[in-house]
């Protein structure tokens, strides 16, 4: 298999486990660049899918790739000072 395959196929894995040890619950799905070795119609079909499984269970991707930024709601974390 060529990597980006083998980067679909994790995905297909890592969503089968999530729903067999979660049964009726939507688990959360926590990614950290899991799609380094796609090409960009593997990219775009594995967004398609993933915007279709977003309807029914969070996605939180992490990246530091442009092309996600418009795959969803970006959220970025500040803080007004140390609590002492």
């Amino acid at each position: 298999l060529s990597q980006g395959a083998q980067d679909q196929l994790y995905l297909a894995l890592r969503l089968a486990v999530a729903d067999l040890v979660a049964d009726d619950v939507a688990v959360p799905l926590l990614m950290d660049d899991p799609f380094v070795h796609c090409d960009d119609e593997r990219l775009n079909r594995i967004h398609a899918s993933l915007t279709a499984l977003a309807e029914d269970r969070q996605i939180v991707l992490f990246s530091h790739r442009d092309v996600f930024r418009a795959w969803g709601a970006p959220v970025s974390v500040t803080t007004k000072g140390a609590v002492g």
